[in-house]
């Protein structure tokens, strides 16, 4: 099934939501549309943005989106695996520990 909102402008909602996030220090920018959204990309290959994910950084972090059909684009880029994946790791860690869930 595929999002409703997927190809059109974002849910008149969604700004709302966002700006509840005082401390937001990392957005994950999972898939092309989401890309274009918050990264400006346009019709810039996928592979292309997500190898510049360096000037993105520390704001955000441009992914594929988690699909098996994106399986194939795995295997065929395996830079990402190799350097992407620990630098995401990485940052959510640090987000993550400057961050510490308060506990009531």
């Amino acid at each position: 099934m595929t999002c409703r909102y997927a190809r059109s402008a974002p849910p008149a909602w969604r700004e709302a939501f966002m700006q509840r996030f005082e401390r937001l220090s990392l957005v994950i920018v999972l898939g092309s549309y989401a890309m274009d959204y918050h990264l400006g990309t346009g019709k810039t290959p996928l592979t292309r943005v997500v190898e510049a994910w360096r000037e993105h950084w520390p704001q955000a972090f441009p992914l594929p989106h988690p699909s098996p059909r994106n399986n194939r684009w795995l295997v065929r880029n395996p830079w990402f695996q190799q350097d992407v994946l620990p630098a995401l790791q990485a940052r959510v860690q640090a987000v993550l520990t400057a961050n510490p869930k308060e506990t009531p």
